[in-house]
């Protein structure tokens, strides 16, 4: 007994996900079947001048008209879903809109090969059975994402197998015959297509759903963090302040010099923790997309001689020159604060990894695409190449020895990334192991105000 429910399920889902499933799979054929428009009226065509051979003029030209009403008609059908495919509620109507043209244009097809079957030349036999089967198997694998539509080939199957039962001699019965076992087995083919493109889409249902999970949980990883950042930075500059006021004496004499070590301990560890805290409260509203750019014009030549002051005690006990050949007057529409700190960051990461003797020079140009580039380069030990992706994850480090006596936090480069994305530009490393390390830190040209003149930089802060 026929199963009227499960198949109407079948033709169309009652639950929100197969109907969508099923939207998507009639989006291929859609697709498909409109680019196949110019070879299936070109194929009309040739049909149509092979009929003559047999058929008046009068009647080719009734079927070529046929032909193309049903191919037009395709086509709009097609055409109408696809640019209302994302209403889902409309996809029953365009559904069986676009299987009855189908099937009308596997009727036509079958009537072409009745007319040519019944001028009685053997000739003509064997085009109209080559015409039905090779209709049929172009629509079952052109349709076979779509099952509804892909069945419609056993119209033309169903028609070769009357064509031939009804000549009545053996032969033709044999050859009916085996269109059935053909239509067997393209159904076969057609379902397996089928089950392949259901498979797909399902993968990529679980692959969106994955995506936003994911998304989700990014989001409320970077909202905890930030929430935990600021609870705990309110205890810890009372550890710092208090710590010291201890360590300078400044309400009295402590009495016990060990306690002085304790307190200047404690106050050099909770510095440390609260610069780790604010470097992960940064990140985490980059990466929540609430870091807010305060943009002006800024100097792009003073940001840097302002870096190197900040490093330039770092770099003298480590024996590292440090130059600013960035041209004066290079004007950007930046976040000053951003900017320092990406300077900052960037500049003390190539004072720690260059041995003493070596130089970190950094200097800025303009690209061919007309972007900014600015450039901070080292004579240190490099990175290795297998390094060079993780140094932008998060709490990511290349390994190498000087890594090791210098032990960070990882945080300092992503944070650099995040923060030159924010101003639509990127960071970028060029690194060889041995030979040192270049980040490039780009900017769109819509920020470069004026790249200024290259000129020797000013001297109070451009060395040290």
């Amino acid at each position: 007994m026929l199963d009227f429910q499960r198949f109407a399920e079948w033709f169309m889902p009652s639950d929100l996900v197969g109907r969508e499933l099923q939207r998507d799979q009639l989006r291929m054929v859609s697709r498909s079947a409109l680019r196949s428009v110019p070879a299936m009226a070109a194929t009309q065509l040739g049909v149509g001048m092979v009929l003559l051979g047999w058929l008046p003029p009068e009647t080719v030209a009734v079927w070529l008209l046929c032909a193309a009403a049903a191919l037009l008609n395709a086509r709009a059908a097609h055409a109408a879903f696809l640019k209302d495919s994302d209403n889902l509620a409309a996809f029953p109507r365009h559904a069986i809109r676009t299987t009855l043209a189908a099937a009308i244009t596997m009727a036509v097809i079958s009537g072409a090969a009745i007319l040519a079957w019944n001028s009685g030349e053997w000739v003509a036999h064997l085009f109209a059975l080559l015409l039905l089967v090779s209709a049929a198997a172009i629509g079952t694998v052109d349709s076979a994402p779509y099952a509804p539509q892909s069945a419609l080939s056993g119209i033309n199957l169903a028609t070769a197998a009357v064509l031939c039962f009804t000549e009545g001699s053996a032969q033709f019965a044999l050859i009916g015959g085996m269109a059935f076992v053909i239509s067997a087995m393209l159904t076969g083919v057609g379902f397996t297509i089928n089950e392949g493109a259901r498979e797909i889409l399902t993968l990529r249902y679980s692959e969106r759903a994955l995506v936003a999970q994911l998304r989700d949980a990014n989001r409320a990883k970077s909202e905890f963090l930030a929430n935990m950042s600021h609870e705990l930075r309110t205890p810890l500059n009372a550890v710092i302040g208090f710590s010291d006021v201890m360590r300078q004496e400044l309400l009295g004499p402590i009495g016990t010099k060990a306690y002085l070590g304790y307190a200047e301990d404690i106050y050099t560890s909770g510095a440390h923790l609260l610069t780790l805290i604010n470097q992960v409260l940064d990140l985490s509203k980059i990466e929540a997309g609430k870091f807010d750019l305060r943009e002006c014009d800024v100097d792009l030549n003073l940001i840097i001689d302002d870096a190197v002051r900040m490093i330039a005690q770092r770099a003298a006990e480590g024996g590292v020159t440090v130059t600013n050949e960035v041209p004066r007057n290079a004007i950007i529409r930046a976040d000053a604060t951003a900017l320092r700190q990406i300077a900052i960051n960037v500049a003390m990461n190539a004072v720690k990894f260059t041995p003493p003797g070596g130089h970190v020079r950094a200097y800025g140009t303009i690209m061919q695409d007309g972007r900014l580039a600015v450039a901070v380069s080292d004579t240190g030990c490099g990175i290795r190449p297998e390094d060079v992706d993780a140094i932008f994850e998060n709490f990511g480090q290349a390994r190498h020895d000087l890594a090791i006596r210098e032990k960070g936090t990882g945080l300092g480069l992503p944070i650099v990334r995040g923060l030159m994305r924010a101003h639509g530009g990127d960071a970028i490393i060029k690194s060889e192991l041995g030979r040192g390390t270049t980040v490039y830190l780009t900017l769109p040209q819509d920020r470069v105000v004026d790249f200024g003149e290259a000129e020797a930089p000013p001297e109070r802060a451009s060395a040290a």
